[in-house]
């Protein structure tokens, strides 16, 4: 894979965007709002090394429909259409790549407090009990919750400090712990 996040900043307005239309009835559009809710979120992983820890098994769920592999048992049948036919077994499946989380329900003072579920999502995919986690843009210290939850050390930086007041309270109610400032 030579996708690197710097070539997608920089090309990102050379992209051509594929546009599906969508017809929606007139009663139905006369409920819809005047702009429609972003229902998904870019997601960004930034890596030093182009050999990184990969575990989908980590993140899968139990499953009754995985398919054994074999020459007899190929996922298109004759006609080239995907086949359903086949053995299966019993073991993890692979999650998709598209995440259904729910938000946070709670208001809090920073306009996108994510669920923790989010970052240990990719934690889990990404790393080992006692990895290190870089979380550049803290925010309301998320990242660092699911980095607790999981085992793992995070170093994260925000430059507001409003934000970094919340990202301490956030994570004191969740761990019962007390934060403590050292200096360095």
């Amino acid at each position: 894979n030579d996708f690197e996040p710097v070539h997608f900043f920089t090309k990102k307005e050379k992209i051509d965007w594929m546009v599906q239309l969508v017809e929606v009835d007139e009663e139905r559009l006369k409920t819809l709002p005047l702009d429609l809710v972003d229902m998904y979120e870019d997601l960004f992983h930034f890596t030093k090394t182009k050999k990184i820890k990969f575990y989908p098994r980590a993140v899968g769920k139990p499953s009754d429909l995985i398919r054994v592999s074999s020459k007899s048992n190929q996922s298109k049948g004759k006609s080239g259409n995907i086949s359903v036919s086949g053995r299966f077994k019993r073991g993890i499946a692979r999650p998709g790549n598209v995440l259904q989380i729910p938000g946070n329900t709670r208001s809090l003072k920073h306009s996108a407090v994510f669920p923790v579920k989010l970052p240990a999502f990719f934690i889990k995919l990404t790393t080992d009990v006692g990895d290190n986690i870089f979380e550049p843009f803290s925010g309301s210290g998320t990242t660092i919750m699911a980095a607790e939850q999981l085992g793992r050390n995070c170093f994260a930086l925000e430059l507001s400090p409003a934000f970094c007041d919340l990202a301490i309270k956030r994570w004191e109610q969740f761990t019962g712990g007390k934060a403590v400032r050292q200096e360095v």
